[in-house]
């Protein structure tokens, strides 16, 4: 079974690559540390995240959800939310 993690994209930003048993955490976290993300729906696979002040691409192909960065400023809030997402 595949665990939440972080990878590095080409671009130089990162993806929040996301378990399924974890998705409902995920979420669970994002608004516990954000706020209830704004969302903009994109292609069938894709949409527009908007929290922590900052824009994400959220894609869900293949039962394969990931959350990826557009600006350092995302990078940033998802290596909060990974640390959040830690068992304590």
């Amino acid at each position: 079974m595949k665990e939440t993690h972080l990878l590095d994209l080409p671009d130089g930003h990162l993806s929040l690559e996301v378990a399924s048993n974890d998705r409902n955490k995920v979420t669970e976290t994002i608004i516990r540390l954000f706020g209830k993300p704004r969302i903009e729906l994109l292609a069938p696979s894709g949409s527009i995240h908007f929290f922590g002040g900052a824009e994400f691409i959220f894609q869900d192909e293949r039962d394969d959800p990931c959350l990826m960065s557009r600006s350092d400023e995302g990078d940033a809030i998802l290596r909060q939310l990974i640390e959040a997402l830690k068992p304590s």
